[in-house]
């Protein structure tokens, strides 16, 4: 068994959420008629709406790191080829007091932000058919949050994830609208 199904055979067994529902969405966009399908790995319900976590198998999670920081004008400086640099104050010697440094915490890859914004709406769509099937007293549409779990040799790297509805509906537009 590769660690990929692995994860996924112990995901199954998983009783405090909803694992692997495949779920629908079929709409009309520019006069065509469009199936959006999509099976999040796990969604939670909490308090304020549904928590949706997304599984990532990769032998390159991505990571934290510690930038410097310009005190002057609170921005992220670059190297460039006479050191650190401020795009607003120009370079600054990297022993001054003028530079800070702040860890950045590890972001996760926009193509997966925008999977887990469009299971987010495939949630909205199907909150009746989640309801009945999981016995809940009524529909909950709203997510309240989701997350990217990367899953390496090393060890997990959890990366928070801002939901953002306008932008799963513009990317849905954008995308389809080539077709």
């Amino acid at each position: 068994m590769t660690f990929g199904s692995g994860y996924h055979a112990a995901l199954s067994t998983y009783q405090g959420g909803i694992t692997e529902e495949t779920l629908t969405w079929k709409f009309k966009l520019l006069g065509k008629s469009v199936l959006l399908v999509g099976t999040p790995d796990l969604i939670e319900l909490m308090e304020d709406g549904w928590f949706i976590t997304d599984y990532k198998v990769t032998g390159n999670p991505p990571f934290g790191r510690k930038v410097p920081i310009c005190n002057h004008c609170d921005l992220e400086m670059y190297k460039s080829d006479d050191g650190l640099t401020c795009c607003n104050c120009g370079p600054l010697n990297p022993r001054s007091s003028a530079i800070s440094r702040i860890y950045r915490p590890a972001q996760a890859r926009s193509s997966h932000v925008e999977q887990v914004n469009l299971y987010a709406l495939l949630i909205e769509k199907n909150a009746t058919f989640l309801a009945k099937k999981h016995n809940l007293a009524k529909p909950v549409e709203h997510s309240s949050g989701a997350q990217i779990a990367y899953l390496s040799q090393k060890g997990v790297v959890r990366c928070n994830v801002q939901l953002d509805r306008a932008a799963a509906l513009e990317l849905l537009k954008r995308r389809l609208g080539i077709l």
